[in-house]
């Protein structure tokens, strides 16, 4: 049965950093709270200052992030770019999807991210000194 939410009222959890206290997003898990089990959406609030995730790529899951409030910048394979309200990406599978999106600004950015759910998908990070 379909199900309508508000986005707000979805419960939300810090993404964190594997082995380390960094703090990433907040994201609320849009398709556990609609019942939704292939597709993955969710909403990510990225503080001033903050990054999605350390920069990577999957083996087989591709990636969409539409901006739906601020200017976050992206790191595409090395190359950093400014996105703003209402732009979208994709991130393909494979080395050629590396990527990281930072909130470099003082103002808070949001972001709709949506993927197909992958079991055999492995991540790769990006050396970080």
């Amino acid at each position: 049965m379909a199900r309508i939410i508000k986005i707000r009222d979805v419960k939300r959890i810090d993404s964190k950093k594997v082995n380390s206290n960094e703090i990433f997003g907040s994201l609320a898990n849009l398709s556990e709270t609609i019942g939704l089990k292939k597709l993955f959406i969710y909403h990510e609030i990225l503080a001033p200052k903050h990054r999605s995730s350390s920069p990577h790529y999957h083996s087989s899951k591709e990636e969409f992030v539409y901006v739906l409030k601020g200017k976050p910048s992206i790191w595409l394979d090395g190359d950093i770019r400014t996105l703003f309200s209402g732009d979208a990406v994709g991130f393909p599978a494979g080395e050629k999807g590396y990527h990281m999106i930072e909130n470099k600004s003082d103002e808070e950015v949001q972001l709709l991210v949506i993927s197909i759910e992958e079991n055999k998908d492995h991540v790769f990070y990006f050396p970080e000194e």
